[in-house]
């Protein structure tokens, strides 16, 4: 039987956003195992029963964003992901979010039935965005063609799929990353680089709001709010993402 490992990782300028998120995942975390990595630092934060903390230097991140976020992969290289079976299931997300919930038995079903090469990811904007409107939000150095009118831009703050198609991911990031970085001066050109390679080598399955929402840009039609936390069509949001006035 597969596990799914929930893990996000900070350097020590994040951790005042990140206690809190870690904080949530103490309370409610059902996943088989939770990770935290402590990038650049050595974690001094609080002591949590649920989730083990470790330590990653910054030289073992082969790709370098300019936030140093791993969501591209580079945290398979944190010790600890050598004892993760190639078919156990990774979700890696970031850390401005709050967990509201445990994970609901039919989401553990839909992150235990997806495929090699299969990842579960949220729109960014909307159902509609794409690769070329976001070209024109994060400040591209040339001219960028509608071609890329026809991928979709996801939001990367969470993202599922078993640990060998996260590998597959890594390596393509290494190869393609370099070249969106020249064409982009800003650190969601991870972001886009990541929504090329899922659009272009992988099969993106869209999360419903419920498991994943964010407010990176407004509002999403159907949340309700009751006791300080955010609903979508009546069912508690599972990771409430950049949503202000949230509480664990």
């Amino acid at each position: 039987m597969s596990n799914i490992i929930l893990s996000t990782a900070a350097t020590d300028n994040y951790m005042v956003k990140m206690i809190p998120y870690l904080n949530s995942i103490e309370q409610y975390s059902n996943f088989d195992k939770n990770i935290f990595i402590s990038l650049g630092h050595d974690y001094n934060g609080p002591h949590f029963s649920k989730i083990e903390t470790l330590s990653m230097s910054l030289d073992d991140v082969l790709t370098k964003n300019q936030n140093n976020g791993l969501q591209h992969g580079d945290f398979l290289y944190c010790k600890i992901f050598d004892t993760i079976n190639q078919n156990d299931y990774i979700c890696f997300t970031d850390g401005d979010i709050i967990m509201q919930r445990p994970m609901l038995d039919a989401e553990k079903d839909m992150i235990l039935s997806l495929k090699d090469n299969e990842v579960l990811v949220q729109y960014n904007a909307n159902k509609n965005d794409s690769l070329y409107s976001e070209s024109h939000r994060i400040k591209p150095q040339i001219n960028i063609d509608t071609f890329f009118d026809k991928y979709l831009c996801f939001n990367t703050g969470v993202i599922i799929c078993n640990k060998k198609t996260y590998q597959y991911l890594e390596h393509m990031y290494r190869v393609i990353h370099p070249i969106v970085r020249n064409i982009f001066h800003h650190y969601a050109a991870q972001q886009w680089t990541l929504s090329y390679i899922i659009n272009s080598f992988m099969k993106p399955i869209i999360l419903d709001y419920s498991f994943h929402m964010h407010h990176h840009y407004g509002h999403v039609e159907g949340e309700s709010y009751k006791d300080n936390k955010i609903y979508y069509n009546d069912t508690l949001v599972l990771f409430a993402h950049h949503i202000t006035g949230i509480s664990g």
